[in-house]
Order: structure tokens, then C-alpha cells, then sequence
């Protein structure tokens, strides 16, 4: 199984971009978008033929959004949510529960860049964590997690996604028995998967390592590789490159 994730700054304008062909290009399995910013209707009905769409729509138009595609033909998910039990905000996940695992698309609050809203984010972050330890089967949880989990995972002045309590909120995640996959895989390699759109940042290669697949340990084994992929096409009109799991399950 292959699932593809990104943070799409905008889904409509990428449409006009060539999303699209670019990402059936990869050949996911499940792609998994953020940042969707758009209702189902505000899409070509064509859009992504071949899957099914399930969708987490923010309250405010034009904002966040979450949106995950199943390939037709793959097992569908039993049932789809488009946020936690008890949740606070709406378009933040989409959540679709398989047969051997739940997979939840995240586009993750953002601290601010002096991190007034820092408070927010760590209560959200909170809530996922307790969605996470409530579950029955192993967990997959990618996207936009808006959090450099190490020192080693950005090297800009930001504030936001580098704090004390945003890495501890991440590492309470992992503490549950879960897995930062290419960190896993990759224990010290240098990579980023966010670059500002100002100041020739990804020239530069001044960027930050804020979107992840975030896995249970017991599916460590199933992994077969993990990957940031660099292609223009992809990344054009977003500030976000993909990020892609294979995965035997």
C-alpha cells in the first residue's frame, strides 16, 4: 500500500497546476491532502477519478481543511469521521478506520509566529494524543503535524513547531508506543518537508521537517520505505513537499 500526504496550500489553485497528474503519477493507494481549503462542490466532480473522497471541512470558508482519497477497488473504511470524539474544531482531521489499522490525515494548528496560540495547539495536540491511546487497532497519523520534532529537523528562526511543549506534545505521541517513521528510518538525515515562499528559502534549504507519518510500532515491520519527494510538479504553488509510505498491510 502506498499513501501519499501533503499539505496542498490551497487545493484549487493546484487543480489549475496539474495536481492532479502529478499525483497519479506516484500511483497511491490513499493520498492524503491538508490545507484542502475548499467544500466537495468547489472541486471538479473529475477530480482524483478513480477514488473516493471523504472530507473534513472547516466551519470558516476557504481555511484548513482535510481532505482522503481510497483508491476504488482498495477495502473502504468502515466508517469516516471528520474529527475526534468530543473535538474542538472541525477540519483539522479526516479519520477513516480499516479493517487493520485507523488512518488519521491531520493538518495540525500552527502556534503562531510568537506563539500566541500556542496554549490552542498543545490542547489539540492533547486531545489527539488521547484519540491515539483510546484505540483498539494500531494507528497511522500523517500530514501537516506542524512540529519539528528534534533540533536537528529545522534550521530557521521559527518559533512556532520548535517550543518545548510542541515537542513534548509530539513526544507524548510516540511515548504511547508509536513511531516518527522517517526518523525511524533515517536517524540522521537531514531533510525538510516545509520551505517559506519568501527568501529563495528552499534554494537556501532553510526549512523545517513539519509533516510526518507517525505509525505503531508493530507496523515498523511492514514498512518498506518511507520518502520526501522533490518533485516540481508536486511542489509548485505549495510550501509543503509530499511525503510518501509504503507500507505491506
Amino acid at each position: 500500500m502506498r499513501i501519499f500526504s501533503q499539505n496542498v496550500n490551497g487545493v484549487r489553485a493546484r487543480i489549475k497546476g496539474g495536481l492532479e497528474d502529478a499525483i497519479k503519477a506516484i500511483n497511491p493507494d490513499i493520498i492524503c491532502l491538508q490545507e484542502f481549503r475548499a467544500r466537495p462542490d468547489q472541486v471538479p466532480k473529475s477530480f482524483l477519478s478513480g477514488y473516493n473522497g471523504y472530507y473534513s471541512i472547516h466551519d470558516k470558508p476557504g481555511y484548513a481543511g482535510a481532505a482522503t482519497f481510497v483508491r476504488v477497488g482498495l477495502d473502504q473504511p468502515f466508517l469516516a469521521v471528520d474529527d475526534f470524539p468530543d473535538g474542538s474544531e472541525r477540519g483539522r482531521v479526516s479519520i477513516l478506520d480499516f479493517k487493520e489499522f485507523k488512518l488519521i490525515n491531520s493538518y495540525s494548528p500552527n502556534s503562531g509566529q510568537r506563539l500566541e496560540k500556542l496554549e490552542r495547539r498543545v490542547e489539540w495536540q492533547e486531545q489527539l494524543c488521547r484519540y491515539i491511546k483510546s484505540q483498539m487497532k494500531p494507528v497511522i497519523l500523517c500530514g501537516d503535524l506542524n512540529v519539528a520534532p528534534l533540533k536537528m529537523d529545522s534550521n530557521t528562526q521559527s518559533k512556532a513547531g520548535t517550543s518545548f511543549a510542541e515537542r513534548k506534545a509530539f513526544q507524548d505521541i510516540l511515548d504511547l508506543g508509536y513511531a516518527d517513521v522517517f526518523r525511524e528510518l533515517n536517524p540522521d538525515l537531514v531533510q525538510y518537508t516545509w520551505f517559506s515562499n519568501q527568501y529563495n528559502s528552499r534554494e537556501q534549504n532553510k526549512g523545517m521537517r513539519l509533516d510526518q507519518f507517525v505509525i505503531a510500532q508493530e507496523l515498523m515491520p511492514k514498512v518498506e520505505k518511507m520518502y520526501h519527494e522533490y518533485n516540481d510538479k508536486l511542489i509548485a504553488g505549495s510550501d509543503h513537499v509530499p511525503i510518501i509510505l509504503d507500507i505491506n498491510i
